[in-house]
């Protein structure tokens, strides 16, 4: 189906470099391939603009001046009038608060808000209900979030959506990597059985159930190795100076490894034979589906919106955050049973296939935004009359 090639604007200034920022930037690149002009608005000195600067992509880096930034609406609206933008997508909730008044007096412009996490709080009051009458719509990335929208903003139910995260099956493929190269890269035999994790050195993703996982499974199998992938986030250094600490203390030698941040996520994931995931809360887990999209069987915490991603018994296997205990004699059983953790595999990758097909969820966005479009101008043609 030939769909209308839009100017599109894409909104995280955020200058953090997690899944929120990831999938703006992922959907930003897939929006552009399929021939949109993209442009993305990026916090100044972020990842996010580091990631796009040598892109096609057109760039506007705004400095990060809190919710009233005068500065920072007229240079978005600016922005908007230069590209002649046809419809804005916001990421991260506190861009609102600058792209709702640079789009003052352009009723034909839909406003897109994806929500990446939950709220806690209820943001009812009139500030927020002014910001979020100009939404057309709020997608969220879960079931569970969709909920929690509903529940805690001032919006029509109707205007909120779920439309998952995706992968991107052409990188996320496990012929194009040597497996066994990347061992030898991370000083890992090629026979050896890995367990690996994912995300940033902070305790509330489960860094402590894995390691002591860890240090209770080398006592019965030294053989096995353990891969954690990633670094510390800006402002969380000691936070992540804490969890190597604790991991020194553990006496796990050699069959520890922490890669630190690495962009190469596919080599990591082929290097492991399972993917462990204790965090304490997690509205969607990016990593989860990156990696059962390579076919790794999965024991994660059953926090939040991970059930929507990890099928119990079926794709992998559901444990209660903050349980090492429990997280040990999961995932020993699921060592000890080969067949199971190819089953598991298979049926993860066939779910990926289904639901979270980057290409599939790009084509639910371009469906909602032209949706949005014609409604826009169904408004506008009926103020007019």
């Amino acid at each position: 189906m030939n769909r209308k090639k839009l100017r599109i604007l894409q909104v995280c200034s955020s200058n953090s470099w997690g899944g929120m920022e990831m999938v703006a930037v992922q959907t930003a690149q897939k929006l552009k391939e399929r021939d949109h002009t993209v442009s993305f608005l990026a916090g100044a000195g972020s990842q996010s603009e580091k990631a796009l600067k040598d892109s096609s992509i057109s760039l506007l880096s705004i400095l990060n001046r809190g919710y009233v930034d005068p500065l920072g609406v007229r240079e978005i609206n600016n922005w908007i009038k230069e590209k002649r933008i046809d419809l804005v997508h916001v990421h991260y909730s506190k861009d609102l608060w600058k792209v709702v008044p640079a789009l003052f007096g352009k009723k034909e412009i839909p406003l897109v808000f994806t929500k990446h996490i939950g709220t806690m709080r209820p943001k009812k009051d009139f500030f927020h209900w002014l910001i979020y009458k100009r939404v057309d719509a709020v997608i969220g990335i879960s079931k569970l979030i969709q909920e929690n929208v509903i529940k805690t903003h001032p919006i029509d139910p109707d205007k909120v959506i779920c439309i998952p995260n995706g992968v991107d099956l052409h990188v996320f493929d496990k012929k194009k990597v040597d497996r066994n190269s990347i061992r030898a890269s991370l000083g890992i035999p090629p026979d050896a059985l890995v367990i690996g994790t994912a995300g940033r050195l902070n305790w509330w993703k489960g860094y402590r159930e894995f390691l002591e996982m860890a240090h209770k499974i080398t006592k019965l199998r030294p053989s096995v190795y353990f891969i954690a992938v990633g670094g510390a986030t800006v402002g969380e250094e000691k936070e992540a100076e804490e969890i190597q600490n604790f991991a020194r203390s553990l006496n796990l030698g050699n069959n520890l490894i922490f890669t630190g941040f690495r962009k190469d996520m596919v080599n990591l994931f082929s290097a492991m034979d399972i993917f462990v995931y204790p965090a304490y809360a997690e509205a969607f887990g990016l990593v989860l589906i990156e990696a059962i999209s390579l076919g790794l069987p999965v024991v994660s915490s059953n926090c939040d919106g991970v059930p929507e991603i990890v099928v119990d018994g079926e794709t992998g296997r559901l444990v209660p955050p903050r349980n090492s205990e429990v997280l040990t004699k999961t995932v020993l059983e699921m060592l000890n049973d080969r067949k199971r953790m190819e089953k598991f595999g298979s049926a993860g990758r066939s779910r990926v296939l289904k639901v979270y097909d980057l290409e599939k969820v790009v084509s639910r966005l371009e469906e909602l935004y032209e949706e949005l479009l014609k409604e826009r101008r169904r408004y506008d043609r009926g103020n007019m009359g």
